[in-house]
């Protein structure tokens, strides 16, 4: 079941939310809510890198090199 909410959405926004449905031919209704899945699991991942990169720094990971370098 969908619920549906309205937000209001500023002339400019909402202009290219029509011109990427045009474009890509896809509903509205679908490029938000892949734009909403996209922005929680974004938040998830910088949760997550708070958690870890303090563990990664205390380990010897000082940058990606390093990783790279030992996963290589």
């Amino acid at each position: 079941m969908q619920t549906q909410y309205a937000v209001p959405v500023e002339p400019q926004v909402f202009a290219l939310l029509e011109q990427t449905s045009r474009e890509e031919h896809r509903d509205k209704s679908e490029i938000v809510s892949d734009l909403i899945r996209r922005h929680a699991l974004l938040q998830q991942m910088m949760k997550m890198q708070e958690v870890f990169e303090p563990l990664a720094r205390a380990a010897g990971y000082n940058s990606e090199e390093d990783i790279f370098r030992d996963v290589s």
